[in-house]
């Protein structure tokens, strides 16, 4: 995945996660947030509970940014498709006009 579309997945993501009222993740900088200690961090300082409280609600998490990830997906192929038959009927058309074109270039002399 280049770039770009990680970045704007990214960003949808934390956009939906604000209007819900969470916290905005694209105001934290990627290169600040270390998972790898935070995660030792609650190991060391959370309780089993705590610990197993954290993982359903990432689970649930997952579950809605894969929810939302096949969303964005079926709404960028509708709109492919759509296009996509767009660009047909206009080339139907364009193609329909051609002998009509030529007959009036004739008629003027061209």
């Amino acid at each position: 995945m280049d770039a770009a579309l990680r970045n704007q997945i990214s960003l949808t993501f934390a956009l939906s996660a604000c209007k819900r009222g969470e916290q905005c993740l694209h105001e934290v900088p990627t290169n600040w947030f270390p998972p790898n200690r935070h995660v030792a961090q609650m190991l060391r300082n959370s309780s089993l509970e705590q610990l197993l409280g954290e993982h359903r609600s990432t689970a649930k998490d997952i579950k809605n940014l894969e929810s939302d990830i096949q969303q964005l997906v079926y709404e960028n192929y509708s709109k492919f498709i759509s296009a996509t038959d767009t660009i047909r009927a206009m080339k139907t058309r364009v193609d329909g006009a051609m002998p009509e074109l030529h007959h009036l270039k004739s008629t003027m002399g061209g």
